[in-house]
């Protein structure tokens, strides 16, 4: 999933859509402003979950393109 979030304290989320199959995800009127947006992986048979966070500034009448980079690697044994 994608979520989006207003930076305030408490956090304030605004919108929460699901990722397709190509990684992509859409999310729309969306109002002018500063947001974080993140995305989060679970993975059931390593109980894993992996989040990839960045700001993005919303601007009228522009459509945005954020990408994020999930680490999927399992972390090594010494």
């Amino acid at each position: 999933f994608a979520r989006l979030t207003k930076p305030t304290t408490p956090p304030q989320q605004l919108a929460m859509v699901p990722v397709d199959a190509r990684g992509q995800f859409l999310m729309e009127g969306i109002p002018v402003g500063v947001y974080e947006i993140s995305v989060t992986t679970f993975t059931p048979n390593s109980k894993t979950v992996t989040t990839a966070k960045r700001e993005v500034t919303v601007v009228e009448g522009i459509v945005n393109e954020a990408s994020l980079t999930l680490d999927l690697t399992q972390p090594k044994n010494p």
